[in-house]
């Protein structure tokens, strides 16, 4: 069994390359959390869980260490395609409860629309704020990743 974590931090990283599994290499490296063998888990924030500074969070890591994330990856090999991929976090105000963890992704919007779901595709108690990034695909493969890590 593994044990409940106890913190969590959030990561960006973008990768831009011709070949599509070097560019996810690269956002990894620019999220600084290239040497994670990352499992991903759905989409429960544990009670009690405390957001930490990313720096903070990477100082915790070990190298080859199992990592749980929440991972928002896109991708695209259009040249000037518009891309996303956000993570929003819905932490309760009490800390008994447990919160919520979302990841969001696609084309064609701006930054600041790719950080607002729209109302009718999140629960009422979600906050509109995530982080997000958005930028132009150049030519070439273009992997955009945004990472929620427990710990």
């Amino acid at each position: 069994m593994f044990p409940v974590p106890t913190t969590v931090f959030l990561t960006k990283g973008i990768g831009v390359h011709r070949h599509q599994l070097t560019s996810f290499e690269l956002a990894l490296r620019d999220a600084d959390i290239e040497q994670q063998n990352l499992v991903s888990i759905s989409s429960i924030l544990p009670p009690h869980c405390k957001l930490i500074p990313r720096e903070d969070g990477v100082a915790t890591l070990r190298p080859g260490e199992i990592t749980f994330s929440v991972l928002a990856r896109s991708e695209t090999d259009e040249p000037g395609r518009r891309i996303h991929a956000s993570i929003g976090l819905a932490r309760p105000a009490a800390p008994d409860m447990y919160g919520y963890i979302a990841e969001h992704h696609g084309s064609g919007m701006t930054a600041d629309q790719s950080g607002i779901m729209p109302k009718t595709s999140r629960p009422p108690c979600w906050p509109r704020r995530s982080v997000s990034s958005s930028i132009p695909a150049p030519p070439g493969t273009n992997a955009r990743n945004s990472t929620n890590i427990l710990k």
